[in-house]
């Protein structure tokens, strides 16, 4: 692979991490419209899970067989972009949190009210069970959002569950894992950790140990489960998409009391609509 190659590489993983890191806004979907999802799913597929096992039994011919078979002219370029983004967009969303709350806020907002409207124009299958999925998904965000509003749930066990849907989410595309974090109550945990990773060592192995179990064990099974039951599977994902937008309303009523401009707060979500437009519509493969 050429240096061109491997700084377009780059560039793809610098969308992808700055997707992962945004709520609303799928990963998976940027890896797959810039043209490396199959490539990325084929190269975890190809990765020997046996090694540490080759290692065990003295089998060093076997392990380095296996180790030498990675794909690093992929995953290197493509994890250093991801990487750097997601550092560079943690610390940034940190700051805007910190300091714009209720526009960030409606940010959001406008970036999850586009994600649900684009996940519900792929539903092409309307019948009775998949609109009860639908409802059943949106009852389900709609009800731990407002849980999550009022215990501030904290510990390594769900940096380890948060790290584990944040990679499920990237194979999936459609799926927004900061989404499903921020939902969950840990967005501003796992920004923060991310953005101050030099500090939080112990917390970003269990981030990082919880991505390996996703990517090596259920990630597989959950994919042929989307393909079998795609229209029930994404019914139920815009069921559960529109309910967490209570989740930001609820941030967006706390504020708008304050007296912050409401218009602004419009202005802001409007933004957030855009975007997902323009990343979805503009790197095409």
């Amino acid at each position: 692979m050429d240096k061109k190659e491997r700084l377009k590489l780059f560039f793809k993983g610098l969308l992808i991490g700055i997707a992962q890191t945004i709520p609303g806004i799928s990963g998976g979907t940027i890896a797959f419209i810039t043209g490396i999802y199959e490539r990325l799913i084929g190269s975890i597929d190809a990765i020997d899970l046996n090694i540490l096992l080759y290692i065990i039994k003295g089998n060093f011919g076997k392990a380095k067989e296996s180790i030498k078979d990675i794909d690093y002219s992929f995953f290197i370029p493509l994890g250093i972009g991801v990487t750097v983004s997601m550092i560079t967009v943690a610390n940034l969303m940190v700051f805007a949190i910190n300091q714009w709350k209720g526009l960030t806020f409606s940010f959001f907002f406008g970036l999850i009210f586009a994600s649900a409207i684009k996940i519900f124009l792929k539903v092409s299958q309307y019948s009775l069970k998949n609109s009860m999925l639908g409802l059943i998904g949106f009852f389900v965000t709609f009800f731990f959002s407002g849980i999550n509003q009022t215990f501030n749930l904290q510990g390594l066990h769900l940096l380890f569950i948060s790290g584990f849907i944040a990679v499920l989410a990237l194979m999936l595309p459609g799926i927004s894992g900061s989404l499903l974090l921020l939902i969950m109550g840990q967005y501003e945990t796992v920004m923060n950790i991310i953005s101050n990773f030099h500090s939080n060592i112990t917390e970003i192995v269990v981030f990082i140990s919880g991505g390996l179990v996703s990517l090596f064990s259920i990630v597989k099974l959950l994919s042929f489960l989307f393909d079998r039951f795609e229209q029930s599977t994404i019914s139920f994902l815009t069921g559960l998409v529109f309910g967490s937008l209570r989740l930001p309303y609820i941030e967006i009523i706390n504020i708008v009391h304050t007296g912050l401009n409401p218009y602004l707060m419009f202005l802001s979500a409007i933004t957030g609509a855009g975007l997902v437009y323009f990343l979805e519509n503009t790197y095409s493969v």
